[in-house]
């Protein structure tokens, strides 16, 4: 027969088993969570963009930012590192940081753990290869989409995930005009955003001309930003780089400031 303490040793090594056990099928909800905004008592914003297959705006994008003195985050695969290693190494010389957005952009949302770590060690690995430098700290899962088991595996890796705060569906431009826009955006011309009036922060009065499909966005987008908003645009497609100079300037004009990611992040939680 077994002795009273021998019992109550034996259910509490069973306890703690099985504490453990669970652990690993159900780990912590937080670990710790996603990121999804900055410092919402500073006037930052945290400009990011993500890549997919392809490439139809980033030398824009980089010559716009560069022209607004501006700091962005890119979210890059693997496979587009490898596709287009020379735009990738313009990216790290004009000084914005490149941070992991999986290798192949699966969805790893209730992936097995080998697939989440094949996913962040190629695409790290690539990354290196062309900048020299490890996309570490922080990871963007593909669509957005996480749970508490990618939450613990990227941790573990060294990565922090970093969602987003607006996502102005860039990459659906079909949808641009489905909102009015928040002021009088019209016709933009040749005059890129000459029709922002920067001191009063609102466009020129134009009622007979049709709203500019690139204003109406950047105007919309710029309406949807909160301090220590993250925003994220998309490389791989023509409206993010025709609309950065409007929605940089709005910015401006309403006193934010784009500030690197490491930045904006520093008292993340």
């Amino acid at each position: 027969m077994m002795r009273p303490n021998s019992l109550v040793l034996a259910l509490l090594t069973a306890v703690a088993a099985g504490l453990t056990a669970c652990s690993s099928l159900f780990p912590p909800e937080d670990q710790p969570p996603s990121i999804t905004r900055g410092d919402p008592h500073r006037k930052e914003v945290l400009l990011t963009f993500d890549s997919g297959e392809t490439d139809l705006s980033t030398q824009q994008i980089l010559d716009t930012l560069a022209q607004h003195h501006a700091s962005a985050a890119f979210f890059l695969t693997g496979q587009w590192v490898e596709r287009y290693p020379e735009l990738t190494r313009r990216i790290a010389a004009a000084g914005h940081a490149i941070y992991n957005h999986s290798y192949s952009h699966p969805l790893l949302f209730h992936a097995p753990e080998a697939k989440i770590l094949a996913q962040l060690r190629q695409a790290d690995a690539a990354i290196e290869r062309v900048t020299g430098r490890s996309s570490k700290p922080y990871f963007r899962p593909p669509y957005g989409e996480t749970d508490a088991n990618l939450r613990r595996v990227a941790w573990h890796e060294g990565y922090r995930l970093v969602r987003w705060t607006v996502n102005p569906m860039d990459w659906r431009p079909e949808q641009v005009l489905t909102n009015q826009p928040k002021t009088n955006a019209t016709s933009l011309g040749t005059s890129g955003f000459d029709w922002m009036n920067t001191r009063q922060d609102r466009a020129l009065a134009d009622t007979n001309a049709p709203p500019d499909p690139v204003a109406v966005f950047a105007t919309n987008t710029v309406a949807k930003i909160k301090p220590g908003a993250i925003l994220m645009l998309q490389l791989g497609t023509p409206l993010s780089g025709k609309a950065l100079p409007g929605i940089l300037t709005l910015l401006q004009a309403r006193g934010y400031a784009c500030v690197p990611l490491r930045e904006g992040l520093k008292n993340a939680r």
